[in-house]
């Protein structure tokens, strides 16, 4: 059974460990961050790689219907960005 992961703010960090983590026990995890993770062509085959702003609203909708485009509905979601606040 295909299995789909989100992980946002997963490009560094503990969203990096956490995305290389969970990458073998899902079939895709799809990162979503401003900047690729570096060295990415050596991360397993199963972990995408989607460019998104989630503190622009406008990017999120857009974001989440192309990686399910691509890799299917989304089983959950993993939030490890770092708050931006005021």
């Amino acid at each position: 059974m295909h299995k789909h992961l989100a992980v946002i703010g997963g490009s560094r960090g503990v969203g990096r460990e956490i995305s290389l983590l969970l990458s073998s026990a899902y079939s895709t995890v799809t990162i979503l961050a401003r900047n690729p993770p570096e060295n990415i062509t050596d991360w397993p085959k199963n972990i995408a790689f989607q460019q998104a702003d989630i503190s622009n609203p406008k990017e999120i909708e857009p974001s989440v219907e192309k990686i399910t485009r691509s890799h299917g509905k989304l089983d959950g979601i993993v939030f490890s960005q770092r708050s931006r606040g005021p």
